[in-house]
C-alpha cells in the first residue's frame, strides 16, 4: 500500500509545487482511491473537504489547478511518462488522479526506487 510520503515524493519528482493547496488534497485523493477504488468522485471531494474543513467545490478546484500546474510547469519528460498524450478529454481530474495512482503504484511495486525510496529509472 502506498504511503502519503510515497505519493508526495512522486508528485515532487513530477515537478509539483508542494505549497499549493491541491498538493495535499491530491495526496488524499490518491490515498482514498487506493482504499475505495469505486468511490464516486464528488463523494471523494466531499470526504477530503471534511478532512480539511473546506467545501467540495473548493477541493475540486484546488486539485484541478494543482494538476494543471504540474502539466504546465512540471518536468516535461516525467509528466509525459506519467500522463501520456494529454487531450482535452483526458484533462479531467478523475482521469489524471487515476493515472497518477496507477503510475505511482507501479513505480513502487516494481522497485523503480533506490534504497531510500527515491524515484529513479523509467517510472512511466
Amino acid at each position: 500500500m502506498l504511503s502519503k510520503q510515497d505519493i508526495a515524493r512522486y508528485l515532487v519528482w513530477l515537478g509539483a509545487d508542494p505549497s499549493l493547496k491541491g498538493f495535499n488534497y491530491t495526496i488524499d485523493a490518491i490515498m482514498i482511491k487506493q482504499e475505495t477504488y469505486g468511490m464516486p468522485w464528488m463523494e471523494m471531494y466531499e470526504k477530503i473537504g471534511e478532512m480539511h474543513g473546506k467545501g467540495t467545490y473548493s477541493v475540486e478546484r484546488a486539485i484541478r489547478f494543482f494538476l494543471r500546474n504540474i502539466i504546465a510547469r512540471g518536468d516535461k519528460e516525467h509528466v509525459d511518462d506519467a500522463f501520456g498524450n494529454l487531450t482535452r478529454a483526458s484533462m479531467k481530474n478523475s482521469r489524471l488522479i487515476s493515472r497518477l495512482y496507477i503510475c505511482i503504484k507501479s513505480t513502487y511495486e516494481r522497485g523503480s526506487t533506490d534504497g531510500n525510496g527515491e524515484i529513479g529509472g523509467n517510472v512511466g
